[in-house]
């Protein structure tokens, strides 16, 4: 990514950052996505980014973790709820409108057995 990542305690002080590999060697395009720091504990921190060049920067999520343990699991199951939360919307709408014309039928039957048709 064509950024620039600094990260500052509350003093201002520059926090070193190393690149890292991702938290599973699940991919080796993912050798350097990471950068593990050291902040004080309990204490705050400052994180800046920003472009460097005149590339537009393509779209990412930045995630700031105080541990990769089980993150990616995680990461996934965030995703899958995404997915499904929007196939449950769509399920839900077609199920509605069944259910309305499953009654607007059974109205008209009922209205056409009472005329005697």
């Amino acid at each position: 990514m064509p950024v620039r990542i600094e990260l500052n305690d509350q003093t201002g002080r520059v926090i070193p950052l190393q690149p890292d590999g991702g938290p599973y060697g699940y991919s080796t395009s993912c050798e350097s996505s990471s950068l593990r720091f050291h902040a004080a504990l309990g204490g705050g921190f400052t994180l800046k980014v920003t472009k460097t060049g005149i590339r537009i920067v393509p779209a990412g999520d930045l995630i700031v973790v105080s541990d990769w343990y089980n993150m990616k699991d995680k990461l996934v199951g965030l995703s899958l709820d995404h997915d499904v939360e929007s196939l449950v919307t769509w399920l839900s709408i077609v199920g509605f409108l069944l259910v309305l014309s499953g009654a607007g039928v059974f109205t008209r039957n009922r209205v056409c057995h009472h005329r005697g048709e």
